[in-house]
């Protein structure tokens, strides 16, 4: 697939999602977007990302978190992914909005983070971890990119029931399974070194995202169908649809947590 064509998927997808590939906080009756947005307003106040704040965005994508961010605050964010076609397009985002001076994307891996040790006052892992196989690898990483007292961000599906029921939603996902649960993930950032200060627990926030991606679908039909045909169009509304069905409702939860990077002798 060339660069142009990756790119025409990645808009194709905001179409049928939103700029934003991630969940959404829904405190009230908010359109996916807005929902998005506080998601990443949150994720900035539990890190306290200011000014001059530098952060990693760790499995940016397409660089929306890292563009939403450094646009609102101004902060300074290298994101890292291995997709170097979603760095490409990131890049193209940032030129759009202007940011080149502030985000900067590079191919990496979280696992094997591509900068010095204690490089950032704050990581963000946004729905990252689950996708990966060497998830205690990757927080190791994260540790040692992080100053002393650094604070490390993170949202991350999670898995509240077990069993095959949830195969499907997996797969299209492209999730690492099995995946932790919630004790499971609290446990991994514990023992990687760091201090949990908050867990929120959002499980019915993975439906409610599907639903108002199914509403955002109704919404902007006309200028969808025209921009992906109708096949297309009912592929995305089949998988959302399914993504709010109790199996899933059941099984997927959905979790934000902030931690603060120890001293080893400290938490020994």
């Amino acid at each position: 697939m060339t660069q142009q064509q990756a790119s025409s998927v990645f808009r194709r997808l905001e179409l049928v999602w939103s700029p934003y590939f991630h969940y959404g906080l829904f405190n009230g009756p908010h359109d996916l977007e807005r929902a998005q947005e506080i998601a990443l307003d949150t994720f900035a106040g539990l890190g306290a990302i200011g000014r001059e704040t530098r952060v990693l965005d760790a499995g940016c994508g397409i660089a929306s978190s890292a563009i939403y961010l450094s646009s609102k605050v101004g902060c300074r964010v290298l994101g890292i992914d291995p997709a170097r076609a979603q760095i490409e397009y990131g890049r193209e985002r940032i030129a759009g909005h202007g940011l080149d001076g502030l985000v900067t994307l590079a191919a990496g891996r979280v696992e094997r983070i591509p900068a010095r040790s204690e490089s950032f006052d704050v990581v963000l892992m946004n729905e990252v971890l689950c996708l990966l196989r060497e998830k205690d690898e990757a927080l190791q990483e994260v540790r040692r990119v992080l100053r002393p007292g650094g604070r490390l961000v993170l949202s991350d599906l999670y898995d509240s029931k077990g069993g095959t029921g949830t195969a499907f939603f997996h797969r299209t996902m492209s999730h690492a399974t099995p995946m932790f649960n919630l004790p499971q993930l609290i446990g991994a950032i514990e023992r990687a070194g760091f201090s949990i200060s908050t867990t929120l627990d959002r499980k019915p926030d993975i439906a409610r995202s599907y639903e108002a991606a199914l509403a955002r679908l109704s919404r902007r039909s006309s200028e969808i169908l025209d921009a992906i045909g109708p096949g297309e169009l009912e592929i995305a509304a089949g998988f959302y649809s399914h993504c709010t069905s109790e199996p899933i409702r059941q099984a997927i939860g959905w979790a934000v947590l902030s931690a603060t990077k120890v001293d080893r002798a400290t938490h020994a």
